[in-house]
Order: C-alpha cells, then structure tokens, then sequence
C-alpha cells in the first residue's frame, strides 16, 4: 500500500483504493483463520474459495504489473504476495482431524473434510478403493454427517415452526428460508460465478479473432500469453464453478 501511495508508481484512480481493501482483507483473514482453526472441525470453506478465486484474479494482474514500464518494484512485491497466497491456500486446506480434541476424533470423513475434498468427493476414494479389494461390509461404511442426521434436522424445523407467528404471511416459507439458509446460500456464490464465466466467453471470442487478424506488433506475444490464460481462467472456472453449483444442490436434497 505504502508502495502504491508513492508519486512515482504507476497507477489508476483505484489502485490506491483497491490496495487499502486488499490491506484489510488481508487482516480479516487473519482474524477468521483464527476462528475457523479453533472452532470448527473442518478447514474453512469461505478461506479456501476466496483464496482461490481471488489468487486466479492475482495471477492475472501480476502479469500486467510485469508488463508495465518502470514498475518493478510493484510487480515484485505483488508476485511476492501472489506466492505467500498461494501458500496461505494450501495451508489452509490441509485438514485438521490429528489436531482435533478426544470428543471431535470420531467424527467421518465428510465431515472433517476441506472443501476440494467434499465437493471432489476425495474422502470417498480409501473406501472405493477397500471395496475393490474385498467385499465391503455395513459395519466398515463411514458413519453419516451429524448435519445430515434427519431427527436433528427436523427437531430444528419444529422447533422454528412452533416459534413463528403463524398468522404472518407466507409464515412457513419463512421459517423454510430461515432454516435452510446456508444450503440457498451455498448455490449462490457458485451460480453468479457461472454466469460471469460464460458472459465472458463471448468476449474471449472476440478478442482472440482481433488478435489473429491483427497485424504483428511488439507486445504481440504478451497478448497473446494473456489471451491463453483468459482462455484457462474461464475454462477451469467454469468446470469448478458447475461442480460446485452442482455439489450444492445435491447437498440441498440431501
């Protein structure tokens, strides 16, 4: 920030904003990793999204620092924060179950697992691959995840329903949203990904058919590099965001 605020550094009307924004993100990360790492069971799902979505867009500006004359300085210590990112992320998703206290240990994998292991389905794979080995018996299945225990679900729903004023309108709708509120919150996120995904595909198009039918030029190369990792970003964006939306609305089933 203190870099950006300089006379000499090249920038726009929002550098210096978006700096400040990014010092205090940077802080509240700290703050919630904290929180997640003592008081849940599993590494924290909104770390590891914003981490990643936000490391995407981190490595596409480090480029373009790079790319700008007389900016340097800005460009290497914005990579140094792209990789001390990229380190954060994996940390954050090492899971947590040998760190976990006596009455937490036997608690299954789905539930102790990180968010690319639940919605890749990775902690299903050491039971597969039992399964291939022998016959697999009831006794050997991993236990279902206390949020999906039906007697807990609907004692909750009950108890919200017998709460509410049911004279208001469109009182158990109500109650329905309030009680489901983190499973239609979870498909949301994924859902506007996706659609910016696939908004973005026409312009892809277009800029790449103007760069094929323009003449050479001596940042030819660099657009071209850029254009190929636009083409990645949305591509792999596009597959993790479906998933994710996917995995969502498998789970709001459930």
């Amino acid at each position: 920030m203190v870099l950006t605020a300089l006379p000499q550094t090249p920038k726009t009307q929002a550098t210096l904003a978006c700096a400040i924004i990014y010092l205090i993100g940077t802080l509240s990360i700290w703050l919630l990793s904290h929180l997640e790492h003592t008081r849940a069971v599993r590494p924290s799902v909104v770390l590891n999204i914003y981490l990643f979505m936000s490391l995407l867009c981190d490595i596409v500006r480090s480029r373009t620092l790079w790319a700008i004359t007389n900016n340097k300085s800005a460009a290497f210590l914005f990579t140094l924060c792209v990789v001390a990112k990229l380190v954060v992320l994996l940390l954050e998703a090492i899971e947590k179950r040998s760190l976990l206290r006596q009455e937490y240990t036997n608690y299954p994998p789905e539930a102790t697992a990180g968010a690319y292991n639940r919605n890749l389905f990775i902690w299903l794979c050491p039971l597969l691959i039992r399964g291939f080995g022998h016959e697999v018996d009831v006794n050997e299945l991993y236990p279902n995840d206390k949020s999906l225990d039906p007697d807990t679900r609907y004692e909750s729903l009950e108890r919200r329903w017998n709460n509410r004023n049911r004279k208001q309108g469109h009182a158990l709708l109500w109650v329905y949203v309030v009680h489901y509120r983190v499973a239609l919150a979870s498909a949301i996120l994924p859902r506007l990904c996706l659609t910016g995904f696939r908004f973005a595909q026409p312009f892809l198009v277009h800029a790449a058919v103007a760069f094929l039918t323009a003449p050479a030029g001596t940042n030819t190369a660099n657009y071209g590099y850029g254009l190929i990792g636009a083409y990645a970003i949305v591509y792999i964006g596009i597959a993790v965001s479906h998933a994710l939306s996917l995995t969502s609305s498998f789970l709001h089933k459930l």
